[in-house]
């Protein structure tokens, strides 16, 4: 999309709602294509979508974007690396281990049932519940009987143990 159609289509947002839906259709799918493999496809689809929820507010604060391809793509890479740093579901080792443990390969299983055999048996119970129970490691502290503070830290602890493994 030329700078020029994508400005015009920037300020004509806050009252035309084929503008978001002519930039969505434009965007979406190639930045899914972009990040899918570097991010994983669940993770670029939801960064790709908070960029979306975010861009008028965004509006406010740029006045011409001269390299909207670039802005556009640097925004969401910003977003998904936001929340690998921040959301621990989106941490990509545990992702890939949450991943295989849900596959049928017979292997594949073996591998995590072997990586997490690595692990002292409360880690390992901690990883099971955060990452194959659902449950948030406040919940978790609940459960094990332990502090939140305890639980983040053997929690920590574990995913080095498993990404040394790897």
């Amino acid at each position: 999309m030329e700078a020029r159609e994508f400005n015009r289509l920037l300020k004509e947002l806050p009252w035309n709602r084929k503008a978001i839906e002519k930039i969505y259709l434009f965007y979406y799918p190639r930045a899914i294509s972009r990040f899918g493999a570097k991010y994983g496809r669940e993770l670029a689809e939801d960064a790709t979508q908070d960029f979306f929820l975010k861009l008028p507010d965004v509006l406010e604060k740029q006045d011409y974007i001269e390299y909207p391809t670039s802005w556009v793509y640097k925004c969401i890479e910003n977003i998904a690396k936001r929340k690998i740093q921040f959301d621990s579901r989106w941490c990509s080792l545990t992702e890939a281990v949450s991943a295989v443990d849900t596959a049928d390969d017979v292997e594949k299983k073996s591998l995590v049932d072997s990586l997490l055999g690595e692990l002292r048996p409360l880690e390992e119970k901690i990883i099971r519940l955060i990452h194959w129970e659902g449950y948030s490691r406040k919940e978790v502290a609940v459960i094990l009987e332990l502090t939140p503070a305890n639980v983040r830290k053997i929690y920590s602890r574990a995913l080095k143990k498993l990404k040394k493994l790897l």
